[in-house]
This record gives C-alpha cells, sequence and structure tokens, in this order.
C-alpha cells in the first residue's frame, strides 16, 4: 500500500494513542436545522468548526439533490468546489459506488434477481454507472480532495448479498482503476459498506484502498479485524449506531465504547466516525458525550 501522504493521516498511522482523529461521512438536514444551520456547505462547515472534527465529507451526485431516504443530502460538484474554496481542511467526499447506484435504480430484489438470470446485462450496467463514477472522482480530485470515499452497500449483518467471488468478478477491475487514479494524485481511496464484510475485505485490500469509512463494528469481530488489517488500512469508525438510540449512555454501551477504541486504536489508524452517520437533532448532544469520554479515557 502506498504511504498516507497528507499529514494528518501521518498521524492517523501514529504508534500511539495519542489523540483519536475524529470526523463523520453524513450529517443529515435535521442536525443541521437542530443546530440553527442551513443544508448547505456553510452549515456542514460550522458542524465541524463546533464539534472539533479534523474532517469533513460531502456527499456527491451528478446534480445537487434534495435529502435522501436517510435523512441526509447530496451536494454537486459545484458545492464541493465551494467547500474547497472556504476550507483548507481535509476535505473528503462519498460517491455511491456502480453497485449502490445500480441497486438505488433497481431495487435490490430486482437487481439480485436480474443477476441470477443475466450477469452480461448486469456487467454492462454496472460499467455504464462506473464511467458515471469515475468521471465525479475526476471532478473531485482537480478540486484537491482529499479523500474519496466509494460507497457500494454490498452487505447486511450476515454477510454479502452477492459470492464474495462474484463481487471480485464484477468489481475488482473498476475498483482498483478508481484506486489508481486517486492516488495518482496523492488522495486517498477509502471504501464504505454497511453490514459483515470481512470476507471481502482481502477483495479491498488487494484493489489498493487505503482504509474503510463507516464500517459497522456491530458486524464485525474487531479483534480480528484489527489484528488481520489494522496494519495496512485505516478505519472511520468506533461510534455503534444503538449509542445513539438511547436516553441516555448505558455503563455497558460505555464500556463497549472503551473497549472498541483501544481494540481499533492500538498503534493508529483509527478516525473516530459514526457506522450510520448523524440524522437526529440530538446527535450532536449524543457525539459530544462520546468525544468527552474518549478524552478523559485516553487523553486526560
Amino acid at each position: 500500500m502506498k504511504e498516507l501522504v497528507h499529514p494528518l493521516f501521518k498521524a492517523f498511522q501514529q504508534q500511539s494513542m495519542d489523540y483519536f482523529p475524529r470526523g463523520e461521512l453524513w450529517i443529515g438536514t435535521k442536525v443541521l436545522n437542530g443546530a440553527k444551520l442551513e443544508d448547505n456547505v456553510e452549515g456542514h462547515l460550522e458542524i465541524r468548526k463546533s464539534m472539533g472534527m479534523d474532517l469533513i465529507f460531502f456527499p456527491l451526485a451528478p446534480i445537487p439533490l434534495p435529502e435522501s431516504d436517510f435523512s441526509y443530502r447530496y451536494f454537486s460538484i459545484e458545492q464541493v468546489t465551494e467547500a474547497r474554496k472556504l476550507t483548507r481542511g481535509f476535505l473528503g467526499v462519498v460517491i455511491d459506488g456502480p453497485f449502490q447506484r445500480v441497486v438505488n435504480k433497481l431495487g435490490l430484489i430486482n437487481f439480485l434477481s436480474n443477476f441470477s438470470r443475466d450477469k452480461n446485462y448486469i456487467a454492462g450496467i454496472l460499467e455504464k454507472e462506473a464511467t458515471i463514477v469515475r468521471g465525479l472522482i475526476n471532478d473531485c480530485l482537480e478540486l484537491n480532495v482529499q479523500a474519496v470515499v466509494v460507497a457500494d452497500d454490498f452487505a447486511w449483518e450476515k454477510g454479502t448479498y452477492l459470492h464474495p467471488k462474484d463481487i471480485k468478478n464484477f468489481m475488482f477491475s473498476i475498483y482498483s482503476e478508481v484506486v489508481n487514479r486517486v492516488h495518482e494524485t496523492g488522495s486517498l481511496a477509502l471504501f464504505h459498506s454497511c453490514g459483515a464484510i470481512s470476507k471481502i475485505v482481502p477483495i479491498l485490500i488487494t484493489c489498493g484502498f487505503d482504509g474503510l469509512a463507516g464500517c459497522q463494528s456491530e458486524c464485525l469481530d474487531l479483534v480480528a479485524f484489527k489484528r488481520d488489517y489494522g496494519k495496512i488500512l485505516t478505519m472511520l469508525t468506533g461510534i455503534e449506531g444503538n449509542f445513539f438510540q438511547t436516553e441516555s449512555l448505558s455503563s455497558s454501551q460505555e464500556q463497549r465504547f472503551i473497549r472498541n477504541l483501544k481494540i481499533l486504536g492500538q498503534g493508529g489508524g483509527l478516525i473516530l466516525c459514526s457506522s450510520c452517520g448523524l440524522h437526529s437533532p440530538n446527535n450532536l448532544d449524543r457525539l459530544r458525550t462520546l468525544y468527552q469520554l474518549a478524552n478523559k479515557t485516553f487523553f486526560s
């Protein structure tokens, strides 16, 4: 794997837990409105500043889209250009990958049905969507975006929707090309999928991805994952989705949060991030509580 050239990411690979860098992939409209901010570039940058985050990501689409089914909005390349002008900080984008774009159009059941009947047809439409993804990535790299997250939700809590061999056969060349293009500019290529993705991580590593973004600790064996991949992958994770779903953090949740950080932060390579994004107005208060707990436990 190439050296992580950005100064902030060099810090992520440090050999001691002096600090857990922080960032979020998705910040929903209701979160910004609850903080009395507009869901626009300035609002997202203000959230990063007020929360003390080190990274900011913008979900990107070919055209600006309003709030999605997951409560967050997509931004256009023009808006990412605006963000780049407004900040010298670490800026990343989240781009739906070819699989995700096809599933968004066909629906997962229809995709799987078509896949079982005519793999050549699926290969064709995946390549068509890959062309759009490549164009978006090229546009972002011209803006000196430092990280590109390719988001393809291949998995649920028990495993992947497709056999790992099929994922390799249909996605390896696409991912390898995308990652190589990102690396040409010195930027970082990260991958996101919900669910139990352990069986496809070796494929992602072979493609050259630098890390995993928003990986769900609820669906992964953290001890095994860190042992097997911690020296070669940076992980944006550590905050489980259910930490936001209770009125207050229970003792068991606090203990699990600290345990996760001890495992994932060992030797560096951890960026503290939620697995599900921020979608409710009270998420910011809970995030502050988690940040404070991490500071008190590891850095006081």
